[in-house]
């Protein structure tokens, strides 16, 4: 409760009570920032101590950007504590026209300018959860249960059109169908959506009886999965059909997996948008570049 009040302080809520506070400790936009007030109320200097909370987890939301103090105030969500890198000494050279007046040599810019890709790289090395090796060893294509189909499928994004390719397993590892289609679009979330829109009618036309599909379309899965879930409207259309193909279906189900999981069907998508090769594929005509993708999978394979 304490940190909802302290919230409502931050935002300026349409409060009489809020106000009340506001205006009797004198609150400015640096409140979060600023030191307590040692000669406050109990309440006020409860408050101020959540302020530790919001912390945390506050950030500005920019708008023109004409109250957003860029190197102190949290609103860069990627960085750490929302705040920007602090300026290496050395890339300050790129600003001396704005603020000294002096044109900075051709070895100043140089140096400025690596160093500004040396402060981005150190941060998205340090930003980036990468899995350690062992975990990532881990991570492979999982057989269905006995008697059940996998379905993995993926898209891979050209400049007018993209393609997308499933492969289907079976509980023993072995094919049942490959495809790989052009889809009219180039938006990479559609190209996925339509890849399970695929996937569950080729499922549909073979009379598939338990089918589990998978992609690692995080937003597509949790559309299908997660009721009431935010999805953005070009795919909305393409999940309602998915849900209303997928019901003519005995047992059927769908999962999200990491891409490593999800290479097969990378891969035979990506083949295809650049070999332009596209249609069915029997077990004799699969690429062999994708072949070598099912073998690693199949040494691993649960």
């Amino acid at each position: 409760m304490l940190s909802k009040s302290a919230w409502w302080i931050l935002v300026g809520k349409e409060s009489q009570c809020v106000k009340l506070l506001t205006t009797k400790y004198k609150v400015r936009r640096n409140w979060l920032s600023s030191s307590p007030r040692f000669n406050a109320s109990w309440c006020w200097r409860s408050l101020e101590k959540a302020k530790a909370i919001l912390l945390k987890g506050a950030g500005w939301s920019v708008g023109d950007g004409r109250s957003v103090l860029v190197r102190e105030d949290p609103w860069v969500l990627e960085c750490p504590n929302f705040r920007p890198l602090p300026l290496l000494k050395e890339s300050l050279g790129r600003s001396l026209v704005v603020h000294g007046g002096d044109k900075p040599s051709v070895d100043e810019l140089g140096r400025g300018l690596q160093n500004r890709f040396f402060e981005y790289w150190t941060f998205m090395e340090k930003s980036i959860n990468k899995p350690p090796k062992s975990l990532k060893n881990d991570i492979h294509w999982v057989r269905p249960a006995r008697n059940g189909i996998k379905i993995n499928c993926d898209a891979t994004v050209g400049v007018s059109k993209s393609v997308v390719g499933g492969i289907a397993r079976d509980w023993r590892g072995s094919f049942v169908f490959v495809f790989a289609f052009k889809v009219n679009t180039n938006l990479p979330v559609q190209a996925k959506a339509k890849a399970l829109r695929q996937a569950t009618s080729i499922a549909i036309s073979y009379n598939l009886q338990s089918v589990c599909f998978e992609s690692d379309c995080k937003v597509c899965i949790d559309g299908l999965l997660v009721p009431n879930s935010p999805v953005p409207w070009r795919i909305a259309n393409l999940l309602k059909e998915i849900e209303a193909l997928v019901q003519t279906i005995p047992t059927a189900s769908f999962s999200w997996v990491p891409r490593r999981e999800n290479m097969v069907a990378h891969v035979l998508a990506r083949w295809s948008l650049e070999n332009r090769f596209f249609g069915f594929f029997d077990a004799s005509a699969v690429p062999p570049f994708v072949l070598s993708v099912v073998l690693e999978d199949s040494t691993v394979v649960s």
